[in-house]
C-alpha cells in the first residue's frame, strides 16, 4: 500500500513539473519578446502630403527622404519639423516632397508583443520567477511527505 502512495505521489510531483516546466517555457518565449523593437525599412509613397506605413505601431522615424530630399544630417528637411508622424503609421510630409514620389522611411516598430512602459516589462519578467517558485512550493509537499514517510526528516 505504500508503495502505491509512493508511486501516485512521484507520478503527480511528475505531472506538476513537466506541466510547470512547459508553461515556464511557453511564458519566458512570450516575454522575451516584450523588450525588442523591429527596425523596418519600407518605401512610402506621398499623395496629397501624406503617407502611410505597412505597419501600424510606430515608436520613432529614424529617417526619411530620398536621394534630393531627407532628413540625415546636414539634409534638407527635419523629422518632427518638416515630415511628421504618428503612431498609426501616418507621416505628413511638408510641400517640399513631391506627390507621387516614393520615399524611403526607417522606423522603429513595436511588434505585437511589445510592451512599451519598462515597469510593465520588468514585472513581466518576474512572473516567469514567480510561476517558477509556484511550481517548486506546489511539489515541496509531495517530496516532504515522502521523506517524512521514509524516516529522513
Amino acid at each position: 500500500m505504500a508503495d502505491m502512495k509512493f508511486m501516485g505521489l512521484m507520478i503527480l510531483t511528475f505531472v506538476i513539473v513537466v506541466i510547470g516546466m512547459s508553461f515556464l517555457d511557453i511564458t519566458a518565449d512570450e516575454v522575451a519578446a516584450t523588450g525588442t523593437l523591429d527596425r523596418i525599412n519600407e518605401s512610402i509613397t506621398i499623395a496629397s502630403n501624406v503617407g502611410q506605413t505597412t505597419r501600424t505601431d510606430l515608436r520613432e522615424l529614424v529617417y526619411f527622404g530620398n536621394d534630393t530630399i531627407n532628413s540625415d544630417d546636414g539634409g534638407s528637411v527635419a523629422l518632427d519639423v518638416g515630415v511628421n508622424w504618428t503612431r498609426a503609421g501616418v507621416i505628413t510630409v511638408s510641400n517640399n516632397f513631391t506627390d507621387g514620389a516614393s520615399y524611403n522611411a526607417v522606423y522603429q516598430d513595436g511588434n505585437d508583443k511589445y510592451v512599451a512602459n519598462g515597469t510593465s516589462r520588468t514585472l513581466l519578467n518576474l512572473v516567469i520567477l514567480f510561476f517558477a517558485l509556484g511550481v517548486a512550493f506546489l511539489a515541496l509537499p509531495f517530496g516532504i511527505e515522502k521523506l517524512k514517510n521514509m524516516g529522513g526528516f
